[in-house]
């Protein structure tokens, strides 16, 4: 576990350090916005430097394989990923119909994606600001070694703490989606537990594309890409039943992963150490 506690010591080191001098320096959106950036790619600086450094060829062709090959992920899989956020925003999307009687009206999702301009920003934005910049520590470095020694849904619970606890200082520093949510709201606690939630089923993914970075990226990817997006079109006063919907779909959706695929592994295939 040394390991790991030197993987965290450096993130959160580096990561809050930068956070925490954008608070201080209350700079204008572009430098502001550089900074948030910087603070957020450290878990997969530290991965991929953790993972690589003074490592022989074998070990370093394996850890950046996982990071590009889609032949680790499988079709089958690869439409999971695909899917698992489209049908869980679908079901809640559903459930606030039948619930509030309309609607979202999607204004927000429409222009974003019928504007090229828009679309292409949008994208880079949602690519950059989590599942490259983090994914290759996370997933790629700390979920191996927690699951060395604890059970696979175990490492998640444990690994979504420090993932929430690591974007703290992100709910006091302007233009987040975080300050925007507020710290200690109910927004946030609705946050938290689907945080959790999101890292068992990351964890369920992870394990059963043998132990694919790539997808970890995208399924990370798809889900900030259709939240953004649909949770841009939540009227303000819906925010919460609208938030409370996906988020009791995605716990119930774990649930039943853990009980059809086991808690000790959440796979039912030997994985593969490569």
């Amino acid at each position: 576990m040394h390991d790991l506690k030197k993987f965290l010591v450096l993130t959160y080191g580096f990561s809050w350090a930068i956070w925490l001098s954008a608070i201080g320096l209350n700079l204008s959106d572009v430098p502001n916005g550089i900074l948030i950036l910087l603070g957020a790619f450290m878990p997969s600086i530290m991965g991929a430097i953790l993972s690589t450094y003074k490592k022989d060829k074998d070990v370093k062709r394996k850890f950046w394989n996982r990071v590009f090959s889609f032949k680790r992920i499988g079709g089958k899989w690869f439409l999971i990923i695909i899917g698992f956020f489209a049908i869980n925003w679908f079901v809640a999307v559903l459930v606030y119909r039948i619930v509030v009687g309309n609607l979202p009206e999607f204004t927000n999702t429409i222009q974003t994606l019928t504007s090229p301009g828009a679309l292409i920003g949008f994208t880079l934005i949602q690519i950059l600001g989590g599942p490259l910049a983090e994914e290759l520590g996370w997933r790629g470095y700390a979920l191996d070694i927690l699951q060395q020694k604890w059970t696979a849904l175990r490492s998640s619970l444990i690994l979504g703490f420090y993932w929430i606890v690591w974007h703290f200082p992100l709910f006091f520093v302007k233009n987040t989606s975080q300050i925007d949510m507020g710290f200690g709201t109910i927004l946030f606690w609705l946050w938290v537990v689907g945080t959790f939630a999101t890292a068992l089923m990351m964890t369920w993914i992870y394990n059963n594309s043998n132990r694919s970075i790539l997808g970890a990226i995208i399924i990370h990817l798809i889900g900030n890409y259709v939240n953004a997006l649909i949770g841009s079109d939540i009227p303000g006063d819906k925010l919460v039943f609208g938030n409370l919907v996906f988020t009791l779909i995605s716990l119930i959706l774990v649930v039943l992963i853990v009980i059809f695929y086991g808690h000790k592994t959440l796979t039912r295939t030997p994985q593969q150490n490569g």
